[in-house]
């Protein structure tokens, strides 16, 4: 079954335009194929097919259920073994992997997805040497991506030996054949301008150490300095010698100046922000497993300020994501980030925000945004202005006092907290609230009450909270 591939070396597939999707929900496939299973209408296809959704889900020992049944049904079908490998690759058994894989290609030599993702398999075993041949078979049977010349590219540059001048020759193959596709055209000038930095360097060596003026007539040559004087010439070749080769400066990522935000998040959508110098392509890969990525988002517009479109997903669920590049991922390759989804329109439950961005880009308008569209929209939005809030005034301003409670205290005062009832209070600039004032409010949120200043009676939060904040303090 082709699918199984398709999707296992989905990080393969890139879109040369705009921000391009991600995935459709798995969960009603998955039920409409488990009626027809148990209508008894079904065969190893549908088996194979459910599997490969159990599989993307995340349901692991479903998925290898299923293509045992499909296999019973049919063990001559030769998609098992691509079924299976894609599996096994995913579990972190590159070994077995590479096994099934090895099978299907038996069968199906000319399968592109399985060629690509065993030279996957091969870099997962340690063996970048065998990935080149496979993604160069793979680049010669059927219609050709960016992603897979720019996969082979990178292997070929961090190869030991030298294989620049194969990988630039390999992309400038993949423009003549593509046209002119972003991430390869970037890639090969890299490549170029890190071979020619390395041709420079050895060359500015080799004079330095081979190629010394020659003295004047009737002049001495001066004698070798001693381990403990540093010449001018010594100090070129020390600057010189040290600098990265051409596979290290080809290596070398761009860095995230700049976030990654997400913004306007729906329960099916979420905008994903970040900056890089210099000026990249786009990527945001996601998926629903802390270590699996399988889906991906793509602006091949070259940029320093990146703004990506995530849609398709699912309400209520929580994704782990990255940006980067086409090349590679710059931020959340280890799996820190994510968000969850809104829940579906229509349902409500209670949760506390966090509003993360730069001054002038509207936390306060998504905070009153939030408020007016909720259920709380009839009760009071209560703004608190962190930043202009002393200690001596955070207990007075939010807790309220009694009378006499300080100097000036002529009459009993209701705090913010108690204002806001059953609406929202948004915090602005919590960062700016002092060690002292931040466990008092802590102890707030985690009793669920307050007392006014100098009172005795305990009374209840029941009000959302909202912070916001310029800084990312997790």
């Amino acid at each position: 079954m082709k699918r199984c591939l398709l999707f296992a070396a989905a990080a393969l597939a890139l879109a040369a335009g705009a921000p391009a999707l991600a995935h459709e929900p798995l969960g009603d496939e998955i039920a409409a194929l488990s009626r027809r299973i148990q209508a008894g209408t079904a065969g190893p296809a549908e088996y194979l097919r459910r599997g490969e959704l159990f599989r993307l889900s995340g349901d692991f020992a479903e998925a290898k259920a299923d293509y045992d049944r499909a296999e019973r049904l049919d063990p001559t079908r030769a998609e098992i073994h691509s079924c299976r490998g894609a599996l096994l690759s995913d579990l972190g058994q590159p070994r077995h992997a590479a096994s099934e894989l090895d099978r299907y290609l038996e069968l199906r030599p000319r399968s592109r997805d399985a060629l690509a993702l065993r030279a996957r398999v091969a870099m997962a075993l340690g063996r970048a040497w065998e990935a080149v041949p496979f993604l160069s078979r793979a680049l010669t049977v059927g219609p050709a991506t960016p992603d897979l010349y720019l996969e082979r590219a990178r292997i070929q540059a961090a190869l030991p030996g030298g294989h620049v001048d194969e990988a630039v020759q390999g992309l400038r193959e993949g423009i003549a054949r593509l046209g002119p596709v972003v991430g390869l055209e970037l890639y090969a000038a890299n490549l170029e301008r890190g071979t020619s930095h390395a041709a420079m360097t050895a060359g500015g060596a080799a004079r330095a150490r081979v190629a010394p003026s020659a003295p004047a007539r009737g002049a001495t040559a001066p004698s070798a300095p001693p381990p403990n004087v540093s010449r001018r010439t010594a100090r070129v070749v020390t600057r010189v010698l040290p600098r990265r080769s051409a596979a290290a400066a080809a290596l070398a990522s761009p860095i995230v100046t700049r976030g990654p935000y997400l913004q306007e998040g729906t329960s099916s959508s979420v905008i994903v922000r970040w900056r890089t110098d210099p000026a990249t392509d786009s990527r945001v890969s996601f998926g629903t497993k802390r270590e699996q990525r399988s889906f991906h988002a793509d602006d091949a517009t070259l940029t320093t300020e990146h703004e990506v479109l995530v849609s398709g997903l699912s309400p209520g669920t929580r994704y782990t994501y990255a940006v980067g590049t086409s090349v590679g991922e710059l931020r959340g390759d280890d799996g820190s980030l994510s968000f969850v989804t809104a829940p579906p329109p229509g349902t409500s439950r209670p949760t506390r925000l966090w509003i993360l961005g730069d001054s002038g880009t509207g936390k306060d308008r998504l905070a009153r945004a939030i408020h007016d569209v909720s259920g709380r929209a009839a009760s009071p939005f209560v703004r608190v202005d962190a930043a202009n809030l002393s200690d001596e005034l955070f207990e007075s301003e939010l807790f309220g006092h009694e009378r006499g409670a300080f100097t000036g205290a002529f009459a009993a005062k209701k705090g913010l907290l108690e204002v806001a009832e059953v609406g929202t209070v948004y915090l602005d600039e919590v960062s700016s609230l002092s060690p002292a004032a931040q466990a008092k409010f802590l102890r707030v949120l985690q009793e669920k009450s307050f007392r006014r200043l100098s009172g005795v009676a305990t009374h209840p939060f029941r009000a959302r909270l909202i912070v916001s904040s310029r800084r990312d303090l997790a």
